[in-house]
């Protein structure tokens, strides 16, 4: 029996230890209670969920997920197309753009619908662009930035833990090999939220001059004039303020997992690369050569239109109106 929606129920998992990622469901959230709907997170950390839902949305692909509803949605915290998910499991995909949605339709082959959503994470940043120098000047007063100097932001994802593949993660525990305050100037480092405390990157903060924490980084991504980073989806999510992107490696160009396709069907879209790619002993003559000249933007404009759907600051909007959809043709909503 159909219901209408201030009797349908749309549980959304907020992990307590995962507070970084909450900003990919937290527009979702705000915006289906405006729209009546009866709306509560749960902390999905133990691997079930035992409140019954009509819906769940989540962000985290994993097998460990136990649903108690009929309807899962999977919005993945992260765009890239990379990260191979064979073992996803969710009743409905909302992917970012086509270039993931390709790899869970046709190259995972996961059972389920799927749908073109866009990443309503973005919508804030989207819709704010035009106040970048605003929030430029603010982090400039707040770390203490050179404002004659480009600011340079370097966002990683974070550092594995076994020795035996930190190759294939974050590459913050490379900056060990120079001295990169006094090379690059307004160079500012705002770590994953899994390695807050980490002892060897907590060592690398400690002696760095300029440091940034905050688990969303819009506003630093909007002051920001170079991003440097790995295999972070922070750097995709640059890719809507067509800044130049540089990539840092720590081992052989193409075993890095972020530009080496796992499979051969990913071949189609081509090598993942945002911008320039060095190792971190180049960093500094690479962030010069970029001020200097911006050879990428042809790059970035191809990726920018593969990996986000309609990146116009509505896919909150469409988000949301597609739950509405869901719910009507799974006979929940009667609206």
């Amino acid at each position: 029996m159909s219901k209408k929606k201030q009797d349908v129920s749309i549980g959304i998992d907020e992990r307590k230890n995962h507070t970084f990622y909450h900003a990919i469901t937290n527009p979702v959230k705000e915006e289906l209670t405006k729209r009546g709907f009866k709306v509560e997170t749960y902390d999905n950390t133990d691997g079930s969920v035992k409140k019954k839902y009509d819906m769940i949305i989540f962000s985290y692909g994993t097998t460990r997920n136990k649903y108690n509803s009929n309807i899962s949605v999977l919005m993945e915290h992260g765009i890239s197309p990379l990260k191979n998910a064979p073992g996803f499991m969710a009743s409905h995909f909302f992917c970012p753009g086509e270039a993931y949605k390709f790899m869970l339709e046709t190259v995972d082959k996961l059972d389920g619908k799927f749908y073109l959503a866009g990443y309503p994470k973005l919508d804030w940043l989207i819709n704010n662009k035009k106040n970048r120098e605003k929030y430029r000047q603010e982090l400039i007063k707040e770390l203490n930035l050179d404002p004659t100097k480009p600011i340079v932001t370097y966002l990683p994802t974070f550092v594995s833990k076994n020795p035996d593949n930190q190759t294939k993660r974050g590459t913050t525990l490379e900056l060990k090999k120079i001295n990169f305050d006094k090379l690059i100037p307004n160079f500012v480092i705002s770590v994953h939220g899994f390695d807050k405390g980490y002892r060897p990157v907590v060592e690398i903060l400690n002696k760095a001059k300029h440091k940034y924490w905050e688990p969303n980084k819009e506003k630093l991504l909007l002051a920001s004039d170079i991003i440097v980073g790995d295999i972070s989806s922070v750097l995709m999510e640059a890719l809507v303020l067509d800044i130049p992107i540089i990539h840092i490696h720590n081992d052989d160009f193409y075993s890095y997992s972020m530009y080496n396709h796992q499979k051969k069907e990913h071949g189609c879209y081509g090598l993942l690369q945002l911008g320039d790619f060095c190792s971190i002993e180049n960093l500094p003559e690479t962030v010069r050569k970029n001020i200097k000249h911006d050879d990428y933007k042809g790059l970035r404009k191809y990726w920018l239109e593969r990996l986000l759907y309609k990146p116009d600051g509505q896919s909150t909007k469409r988000v949301a109106d597609l739950v509405e959809q869901v719910l009507k043709e799974e006979n929940v909503l009667n609206e």
